[in-house]
């Protein structure tokens, strides 16, 4: 069983809560690794299906030679916190969020922008491989769709996989995660279930990924300001009853996917409301709260990573860090095992 117990565990990641007083005893150490630690900002599988000309064993190539070199770079940034990766056993999560290791054209273009940009980048260089073979035309629909994804995905295999490898070579007692994977977006469920396509991304397009972590780190951010039921709702506001539904569907896909695989899931839950429309620093609702933790109780995960930025390190901010804590602390403490 991975889910029969579930630990509180606070990241670290030099800025962040090295600086935050914790009331807890740490279970275990857990590093985040974000992507501008890699030697730069970490190139997405679009960079290197362009650089390789749409080769994908050129993209391996470039992924054997570069990435040693990238990983090597973020350890000796986080040095503070892994003086020497090859005893380091805690956890590592990369935390990689201007692409993803698999292709999802069913969410608003502003997020995934590499997806449209790829998408441009076949149009543009590489139109053969969208074109119908027997009228020439380019493809549409699910067709267009089956293309994009399967030449995406060889190229995520190649690069990301090769990121998981090599770190797996330099820190081979840690675990190692993947922030906001499995993909279980917010707005992904429906009023009855998980979208197909998120079980699709989950089950089909990442078989690839499973076998290369240890762990499995979906985010628990609270996205909105919670109303009651039936009054006006808005594009920063939700009701507390989807809230609470949403929130359970998407922790019965994650607990499906940790018991189908046999790796624990690990929550990043974030201090604040984290919506592109709302200050960062809008603290979440007693309710809102309150369904995350009731939904957590009834499927208690393996552990819970509470994931804040303490702003530079000033006093004010810090405070209201510490404070949103407390309350996380207070509301998860009620069924901690």
């Amino acid at each position: 069983m991975v889910r029969s117990r579930t630990e509180l565990l606070f990241d670290v990641e030099g800025r962040n809560s090295a600086h935050l007083r914790t009331t807890l005893a740490w279970d275990r150490r857990v590093i985040t690794i974000a992507e501008h630690f890699y030697d730069g900002k970490m190139p997405s599988p679009v960079d290197l299906y362009a650089r390789a000309q749409g080769d994908i064993r050129r993209i391996e190539a470039i992924a054997r030679i570069e990435m040693p070199g990238r990983v090597r770079t973020a350890f000796r940034t986080m040095r503070e916190h892994i003086p020497d990766p090859g005893t380091y056993d805690g956890l590592i999560v990369h935390d990689i969020e201007s692409w993803a290791p698999y292709f999802r054209p069913d969410v608003p273009a502003t997020w995934d922008a590499h997806e449209n940009e790829f998408l441009t980048l076949l149009r543009t260089r590489f139109p053969e491989r969208l074109r119908d073979p027997g009228s020439g035309r380019e493809l549409t629909g699910d067709a267009l769709h089956a293309v994009l994804e399967a030449e995406y995905t060889s190229a995520a295999k190649a690069w990301a996989g090769e990121l998981l490898r090599e770190t797996r070579r330099q820190a081979p007692n840690a675990r190692q995660g993947w922030y906001m994977i499995p993909h279980n977006g917010y707005w992904d469920a429906n009023n009855t279930t998980i979208k197909a396509s998120q079980r699709q991304i989950n089950d089909e397009q990442l078989s690839w990924f499973w076998p290369l972590v240890d762990v499995l780190c979906p985010n628990a951010y609270e996205r909105y300001e919670i109303i009651p039921d039936g009054q006006p709702r808005t594009d920063t506001k939700v009701w507390a009853g989807d809230d609470l539904k949403y929130k359970r569907l998407r922790a019965a896909e994650v607990a499906r996917l940790s018991q189908r695989l046999g790796k624990p899931d690990l929550w990043f839950v974030g201090l604040f409301v984290y919506h592109p429309r709302l200050s960062e620093e809008t603290a979440p609702s007693d309710v809102a709260i309150a369904n995350t933790a009731a939904v957590f109780r009834d499927t208690p995960p393996a552990g819970l990573i509470l994931w804040g930025y303490t702003g530079q390190g000033h006093a004010d901010t810090i405070q209201r860090h510490n404070e949103q804590i407390e309350r996380w602390e207070a509301a998860i403490g009620a069924f901690r095992r």
